[in-house]
């Protein structure tokens, strides 16, 4: 008897308990991208060189994918290399033999992973405004944001050609990267990872 007792509570507990490792799953998610700004932002003060963050998120279609870039010929031209010229990131940022990828987060899986069972899903917004609360940019295709070694930082939207960095003032904006979990119960917390323009970043649990 008492085992069928205990038979019957775990079964009636297992969806709460996997619904609690999907909102964990979220959680770490958000963590996991504060973690990849805060390690750009100290790479590029620790060894003098640009680095560039390259994300992008669109529902399912992309549930949230950010990669790290290291410049490693940090001297051109007897200069040291900022986010803009003489340094070039593209035309293509992932075959450009000046790069190398040091750190990424792909929420992108297979079914079975607890991204899809759980829909867990990206987005990206860019406050480019100083009012309180926006408003503001959001954004689904390829975007940048570099961090120079002298701890200042540059956002370009989905840009178009190169250079992208070299017109632009330094950032004094915020960006965010909000996941959320929408399926599975529909998790009500969201979790907002705040990255401000000298790289400090953090998560913000929040039920908007």
């Amino acid at each position: 008897m008492v085992v069928v007792i205990i038979g019957v509570l775990a079964v009636a507990a297992a969806p709460s308990m996997r619904l609690s490792t999907f909102e964990r799953h979220a959680y770490n998610d958000a963590g996991s991208i504060m973690q990849l700004f805060r390690n750009a932002h100290g790479r590029a003060v620790s060894y003098s060189v640009p680095v560039l963050v390259a994300m992008s998120a669109n529902g399912v279609a992309d549930r949230g994918t950010f990669t790290t870039y290291a410049a490693i010929n940090p001297i051109t031209n007897g200069a040291v290399v900022t986010c803009k010229s003489p340094f070039a990131w593209g035309p293509s940022v992932s075959a450009n033999t000046n790069l190398t990828g040091v750190d990424s987060v792909n929420l992108n899986s297979v079914a079975g992973a607890a991204e899809v069972d759980a829909n867990i899903e990206t987005t990206l917004s860019y406050y480019d405004t100083a009012a309180t609360s926006g408003p503001h940019t959001g954004f689904t295709s390829l975007s940048y944001m570099c961090f120079t070694p002298l701890g200042r930082s540059y956002v370009a939207i989905a840009p178009a050609t190169m250079p992208w960095f070299d017109t632009m003032v330094p950032n004094v904006f915020p960006l965010e990267a909000k996941v959320q979990r929408l399926g599975a119960g529909g998790g009500a917390i969201s979790r907002s990872v705040l990255i401000l323009p000298n790289g400090t970043a953090r998560v913000f649990s929040h039920l908007w």
